[in-house]
């Protein structure tokens, strides 16, 4: 054994009638990618000569080059950053170049407009800073020498549009590495659930006649129906049910074109639940007013809607 405790010097034997000797020395694995090195060794016979250094010989260190192991999952608010951690299997001393890029395939996210595809921000122990280049079909990045582990944001887009949770991939692997090692980001979209933002005079009615109308407007659009509740309550009119409005309500898009009909009566608690088209920000509704014969000058009729998730 050659160590410090004996000036890494030490005498062996060479058998009477041999040429020389061969010697093969341990090597080490300490977990960081060095690349291949070079390692000597000098032998001289004690009293006659000096030192004669060996040729070198190569250490492969291919099996400590640095690979993605891990992309972590993320979720944020749709419009904020997804920060995620990307792990590398061991360090290096020298920087590992890793590909990055942003998928909306294996999502539902849509690439370019749910989130930003060209721009990603890095973290390797020191503060966040753009990384530079173009990101849209993915792009590299120089990971500083002795990182194993370094954070990545991806920007989302903040579109007023609910669409439910949706997802997206970021995608990363090391130069030399054939797999891309992927993390979900979840874009929480709870901010764009729709909500009634106001009921609108649309028209009056006539007793027995033209139905009054009101224009329910939605705060934000959606790419799915939202279900709206209707409901009557004479303690806010004039009118009266059952002798100046029949609880009969028809529901149109804000363009005009017939959805379906309703009716709100006591067996319902005068309320019931229509549905606001995807892609459309209101809807119209009429009630059908009654004729009692019986003169009592103009009377007040209000209608009254929420969602099911906030009722206004």
């Amino acid at each position: 054994m050659i160590s410090s405790a004996n000036n890494y010097r030490v005498d062996i034997s060479v058998p009477a009638g041999q040429n020389g000797v061969r010697v093969y020395a341990e090597t080490l694995n300490d977990n960081v990618y060095e690349g291949n090195e070079t390692i000597t060794i000098g032998a001289g016979v004690p009293g006659r000569q000096q030192l004669v250094t060996s040729d070198s010989a190569t250490i492969s260190d291919e099996a400590d080059k640095p690979k993605v192991t891990s992309v972590s999952d993320a979720s944020v608010d749709e419009g904020g950053m997804a920060t995620l951690t990307v792990s590398l299997s061991n360090e290096s001393t020298a920087p590992t170049r890793v590909f990055i890029d942003a998928y909306g395939s294996g999502g539902t996210a849509t690439e370019g407009g749910d989130f930003n595809t060209k721009d990603i921000w890095v973290n390797y122990g020191s503060g966040w800073v753009k990384a530079s280049g173009d990101f849209a079909a993915g792009n590299w990045i120089d990971v500083p020498a002795n990182t194993q582990t370094f954070q990545i944001r991806s920007q989302t887009t903040q579109d007023d549009v609910y669409e439910g949770s949706e997802t997206y991939l970021i995608k990363a692997k090391a130069d030399g590495q054939s797999d891309l090692i992927s993390g979900t980001v979840t874009i929480n979209d709870q901010a764009d659930l729709p909500m009634i933002d106001s009921i609108t005079h649309l028209r009056d009615g006539v007793e027995g006649g033209a139905w009054p109308g009101w224009t329910v407007n939605m705060t934000n659009t959606s790419t799915t129906n939202t279900t709206v509740q209707l409901n009557f309550n004479d303690g806010l009119h004039q009118a009266d049910f059952g002798n100046d409005y029949s609880g009969k309500v028809h529901v149109y898009s804000t363009s005009g074109t017939f959805l379906e009909e309703v009716v709100l009566n006591a067996s319902n608690g005068w309320r019931a639940n229509v549905n606001v088209p995807a892609g459309e920000q209101g809807i119209r509704v009429y009630a059908e007013t009654l004729n009692d014969n019986v003169y009592e000058g103009d009377e007040s009729i209000q209608i009254q809607a929420g969602s099911l998730d906030a009722r206004a």
